[in-house]
């Protein structure tokens, strides 16, 4: 199994040919499938401006669907945005929030992915801050501060920006997931989940 890994790591990261890079919580290096995919787009714009739009619209509506097919979602739950904070940002001003709403986040989250949901509080939503134990977010104490005014859950950065720790506990599902503790369709609670998948060949 480590020989599957160790070559992934250099055919698809190149960055690990020179350095072992460690700074992944803002702006990672490229995956080679992403540069290569960017490079093709660069080159098709400089040759040939918008003339083929359509070709480059309809690989996306084709990458919206196969995302949707990996996490078991309908391709209109998937959106593409520029950033987590982004994607929280429109959650947060677009849903139907009624007064008396609640929000449960990890007290130690991103700061930028806190702001927006604290913004609500002129529309009556209370932002519920779980702290962190023994250095990460327990999907039990996320639970436990959820009741039936939670309309929201922000999950937990897939690793922690200030301790580069993952949050899972060996075992444990992401609060969330569809197979973990939290099930979005199920008990009415939303989940703002950052994905990043990589463009695949």
């Amino acid at each position: 199994m480590a020989d599957v890994w160790d070559e992934l790591r250099v055919t698809e990261f190149p960055v690990a040919r020179r350095w072992a890079y460690l700074d992944h919580a803002a702006v990672a290096p490229l995956p080679r499938r992403s540069g290569a995919v960017l490079r093709a787009w660069t080159l098709e714009q400089e040759e040939n401006g918008v003339v083929n739009w359509p070709v480059w619209a309809d690989k996306l509506e084709a990458i919206r669907d196969r995302i949707a097919s990996l996490l078991s979602a309908d391709r209109d739950e998937i959106a593409f945005v520029n950033s987590t904070t982004q994607g929280i940002g429109l959650i947060a001003e677009g849903f139907p929030w009624r007064d008396g709403d609640s929000v449960v986040i990890p007290a130690e989250e991103y700061p930028s992915n806190i702001y927006a949901w604290m913004n609500l509080a002129s529309r009556g939503v209370s932002v519920r801050l779980v702290p962190s134990r023994a250095g990460r977010i327990w999907p039990e104490d996320l639970i436990e501060a959820m009741d039936q005014t939670t309309r929201a859950g922000d999950q937990p950065c897939r690793v922690r920006f200030w301790f580069s720790q993952r949050p899972r506990p060996a075992g444990r599902d992401l609060p969330g997931s569809r197979s973990g503790s939290l099930r979005g369709r199920d008990s009415g609670l939303r989940s703002a989940r950052d994905r990043r998948p990589e463009d695949a060949d």
